[in-house]
């Protein structure tokens, strides 16, 4: 099964082509892409957690063509293996531990309850895109040199959901 992820169709609305491909190939090549696709959290984690497919990162290329792409992607925590991957996480172990991620949530629901109240009742938004860059951007980054909200133009934030302004 194949998506085309320009056709109108799936651009206003991808859910019910991605259900179909969770139901029929769960992992299944994108011959459009050249890429292999993972349709559902399950298939993703069976795919990441597997050795035998490759876990270690590689650049892609053309490399003149890919290198923002491919410096992002070789310095990534989940893309290495230890010693890096050990190396990469120790700084932010703590971050993600449960009792730290407990008291992110009012500052979470604090955050939320204002993007939406910028939210256009009749319009349609990707909230799940937004509301945990936000929340990272807010509080996971004081002093790291982080706009706050509305300081540049292209601010993540709920937005209009393609096709639709």
């Amino acid at each position: 099964m194949q998506i085309d992820f320009d056709d109108p169709d799936f651009v206003r609305d991808p859910s019910p082509a991605l259900a179909r491909l969770r139901r029929h190939a769960p992992v299944s090549r994108h011959d459009a892409t050249g890429t292999w696709l993972a349709a559902s959290h399950a298939a993703a984690d069976a795919v990441l957690r597997d050795r035998r497919l490759g876990r270690f990162w590689t650049d892609r290329e053309p490399v003149d063509v890919w290198e923002p792409f491919n410096l992002l992607h070789r310095n990534q925590m989940m893309e290495n293996e230890p010693p890096e991957h050990t190396r990469l996480r120790r700084p932010v172990a703590s971050a993600f531990a449960r009792g730290h991620i407990e008291r992110l949530r009012p500052r979470v629901r604090e955050l939320a309850a204002g993007l939406l109240a910028e939210v256009d009742p009749d319009g349609s938004v990707f909230v799940e895109d937004s509301v945990p860059q936000v929340a990272f951007r807010q509080d996971r980054c004081p002093g790291a040199g982080m706009p706050e909200l509305g300081e540049q133009a292209g601010d993540v934030g709920l937005r209009p959901r393609r096709g639709q302004a």
